[in-house]
């Protein structure tokens, strides 16, 4: 049986780089979308329709499915997003989580974020942890996804589940067709409507094709329970 790995989050911007590298090395790729938009048209990729808010959507998604790969989330931090993004990124993750246990599912590779780490002192270096937790963040982004990272450990570690965690930085680059954060800092700088400097420390940018070579490192080769920062 031809394997197949699934992506959840494949609109966004590291999600769509993903499904292009998988399909481009040959891959059988299916994609958990709540609707068909036009980016996909040419793609060859199989489309399940659901939400991982909706834990019974994902059982026919993953059904027969290798890896999952999931990168479903939300990045917004304006103010009243804060229940969309605990649902999503918490309780979400959860789901798939449950999901690929009982689907058996041969590995999760979950999207966590630079984000989920504590701040550290001097402008040190970020190394790779094995425990993360919401009390030394800012913002509920950050919480959401050191929350969530833990819970995935958690479920490695009991023996439920074989996983690996990856952290992007900020994603700069091709396929960005809803323009993210980070994207439209930089067209803002570049338009010139956005003079700026860092005066201090340093901003970890990506190019999001390396991350999602990564990624797919990271479901070949990555050890069970390891995080890998990107």
């Amino acid at each position: 049986m031809e394997k197949i790995s699934l992506i959840t989050g494949a609109t966004g911007h590291i999600g769509y780089a993903l499904l292009k590298e998988l399909v481009d090395s040959g891959e059988k790729v299916r994609i958990l979308i709540r609707k068909d938009v036009p980016v996909f048209d040419g793609i060859d990729c199989e489309k399940v329709y659901g939400d991982v808010t909706d834990s019974e959507s994902l059982d026919k998604a993953f059904e027969g499915v290798d890896v999952v790969y999931h990168l479903a989330g939300v990045i917004d931090i304006n103010p009243g997003m804060e229940d969309l993004t605990w649902r999503v990124n918490v309780n979400g993750t959860k789901n798939v989580v449950r999901a690929c246990e009982r689907c058996n599912v041969r590995r999760l590779v979950y999207a966590s974020s630079v984000d989920a780490f504590p701040p550290l002192p001097d402008n040190r270096v970020m190394t790779e942890l094995d425990h993360f937790s919401p009390k030394n963040l800012d913002g509920t982004y950050a919480k959401t996804k050191a929350i969530a990272t833990q819970f995935v450990l958690d479920n490695v570690h009991d023996g439920k589940l074989d996983a690996v965690v990856v952290h992007p930085g900020a994603c700069i680059g091709p396929y960005d067709f809803k323009v993210s954060s980070v994207g439209e800092m930089v067209r803002m700088f570049i338009n010139g409507n956005f003079p700026c400097s860092l005066s201090f420390g340093a901003y970890n940018f990506v190019d999001v094709r390396d991350v999602a070579k990564g990624m797919h490192a990271a479901a070949e080769k990555g050890k069970k329970g390891d995080c890998y920062i990107l």
